[in-house]
């Protein structure tokens, strides 16, 4: 286009110095005066048209004619003024005509300046409506422009989205601990089959929300069952239980597909470490009763050796008065006697109580 400009002007500006030329009287012309003003208007006249073909679009108005798009050149024009650039409109148009899709330039402005990616809604639709032709009428995508447009404008790659809405996806989870009711334990791993929704891909929970429903769905059909030897008889009833469960997958942005168990092994038995632990609580109970009698045992052997002091002490301080009461003259031997006589006979006394008894 650079070069069609560079020759027309250098054409036009030898055709000025000709007329000047003539003009002057200092050459013959070949052409009268006349007829040379009148095709210098006419040029000139043909390129100011041309120029304003070019520019306002008219190259891309004729594309869209022969592609059969409705679109008149003064729009094109008008994309211009609105500062939207004219060869994306109409080669976005252009492409969904051929893929039989109808759109408008209004729909595509108005995203456009709204911020969304115009030429990647489209190949988006056209993806779609590709895959739609095989797809069974359960599984059709079904996307309409303004659901694309509404993906697109929340910041999702809705061609890539689209891509996963037509294969399935596989999320594996991490291991997964249960119990049967007989107390043993089971460990496995969870292949999770699941298909995009794209009409929630927006509003709906992610890959990790499915993730956390399955483990639960597991652990608690785990729960179920009488003994861990029916998971390993069939584990597919398990999968298909859980695959079963309703509400499991509201409010996400997938499709359920199926439920694969795999790396089941069986681990530790929870009634026999329940067991072994009470026996163990039972057995540091029982010492620390033992523990308890032995300390009330030394405490009666310390009270005794106390009580023994204080006797001690008290025969001390009889002795002492006795001995007091001799130097006074207050006791006499024979006092002192009939005193011994009488501890005598009380001693003898309880001791054949005590054989009586």
């Amino acid at each position: 286009m650079n070069k069609f400009f560079k020759l027309f002007f250098t054409i036009l500006f030898n055709l000025l110095s000709i007329s000047m030329l003539a003009q002057d009287g200092s050459e013959a012309s070949f052409f009268g005066k006349g007829f040379l003003f009148g095709f210098l208007l006419f040029v000139l006249f043909f390129a100011i048209i041309l120029t304003i073909f070019v520019l306002g679009g008219g190259m891309l108005w004729t594309r869209a004619m022969l592609s059969r798009v409705r679109i008149s050149w003064w729009h094109i024009m008008y994309l211009r003024f609105k500062r939207i650039p004219q060869d994306l409109i109409v080669n976005t148009m252009i492409k969904a005509r051929e893929a039989g899709i109808t759109l408008t330039t209004a729909e595509m402005e108005s995203h456009y300046l709204a911020g969304g990616d115009v030429k990647n809604v489209v190949e988006a639709l056209i993806a779609a409506q590709n895959a739609d032709k095989e797809l069974t009428p359960d599984l059709k995508l079904n996307l309409t422009f303004a659901i694309a447009a509404s993906i697109d404008l929340a910041k999702y790659n809705i061609l890539k989205a689209v891509e996963e809405a037509t294969h399935y996806k596989v999320i594996e989870t991490p291991p997964i601990r249960g119990f049967a009711k007989d107390g043993i334990e089971v460990t496995m791993r969870c292949k999770v089959t699941i298909r995009p929704k794209i009409r929630e891909i927006v509003s709906g929970a992610g890959s990790e929300t499915v993730l956390a429903r399955i483990n639960e769905a597991v652990v608690s059909e785990v729960g179920r069952l009488e003994t861990h030897y029916k998971i390993l008889e069939n584990a597919f009833l398990v999968a298909e239980h859980v695959q079963a469960r309703e509400g499991l997958m509201d409010g996400t942005a997938y499709k359920l597909v199926s439920v694969d168990l795999s790396d089941i092994e069986v681990g530790r038995d929870l009634h026999a470490e329940l067991d072994i632990e009470r026996a163990h609580a039972a057995k540091a109970k029982a010492e620390a009763k033992k523990a308890e009698a032995i300390t009330r045992e030394q405490e009666e052997i310390a009270n005794a050796q106390e009580a023994k002091v204080k006797l001690i002490q008290a025969e001390t301080e009889v002795q002492k008065a006795m001995a007091a009461a001799f130097l006074d003259g207050k006791l006499s031997i024979h006092d002192y006697h009939n005193m011994q006589n009488t501890e005598a006979d009380t001693k003898m006394r309880e001791s054949l109580a005590n054989k009586k008894h």
